[in-house]
């Protein structure tokens, strides 16, 4: 029986494309440049949102190596070559003022956040140490904002929620006590809780590639 031939190459950033002080490496660049030759297609899968990525890439030194983009965690596609772009699976407001009444009616120590990363803002509740490092590590201006105004009758593809990386597993017992009707929930850092479509997920993001690409 005769392989297949491999079509697409994604990788995440923390732990698997970066080293452990964020940067990449020349051998690193080198064998995506020797993979890239063979007509093999390279991308970035990751829980963060495309735009920012698309600049780190260039600090990186990558940009150029890059033909396709996967952000938070599937729902955002980019597909460089084809100027192709779609955001798919938005969670609804609805869940979204569920989520943060729920967390607030139990006394969550936390601050909600939206991204708005066409436009490199992030909507919040409150400003903290967790929020302001969030808003650096995208290059985001802060917006402070009635959450619960803003979600309204809207979509977005995630709401998140931060606290102080010792009351991480606190905030997770009163996640753990939601309904989770139309989303999910997990943590993306110490100091990250994301809620999202139930649908979403890197592999799922790595599916669209392929059908928009016409691999099997």
């Amino acid at each position: 029986m005769m392989k297949k031939p491999i079509k697409l190459i994604m990788t995440d950033l923390d732990g698997t494309l970066l080293t452990d002080d964020k940067k990449v490496t020349e051998r690193t660049r080198e064998a995506i440049r020797k993979v890239k030759k063979q007509g093999v297609l390279f991308g970035i899968a990751t829980g963060r949102a495309i735009e920012p990525v698309q600049i780190l890439s260039k600090q990186w030194q990558i940009d150029d190596l890059i033909d396709v983009y996967i952000g938070y965690n599937g729902s955002q596609y980019y597909d460089v070559k084809e100027d192709y772009y779609e955001s798919t699976d938005l969670l609804p407001g609805s869940c979204m003022e569920e989520i943060m009444d729920h967390l607030r009616k139990n006394n969550a120590d936390c601050e909600f956040m939206i991204y708005l990363s066409k436009d490199f803002l992030v909507y919040t509740s409150g400003v903290t140490p967790e929020v302001e490092r969030v808003a650096r590590n995208n290059f985001f201006e802060i917006r402070v904002c009635d959450m619960k105004e803003f979600v309204r009758g809207k979509e977005y593809e995630k709401l998140l929620a931060t606290c102080h990386k010792d009351y991480m597993p606190a905030l997770m017992k009163i996640a753990d006590t939601l309904p989770k009707n139309g989303y999910r929930v997990c943590t993306s850092t110490p100091n990250l809780m994301e809620f999202m479509d139930p649908v979403v997920s890197k592999t799922y993001g790595i599916e669209k590639v392929c059908r928009h690409r016409g691999f099997e």
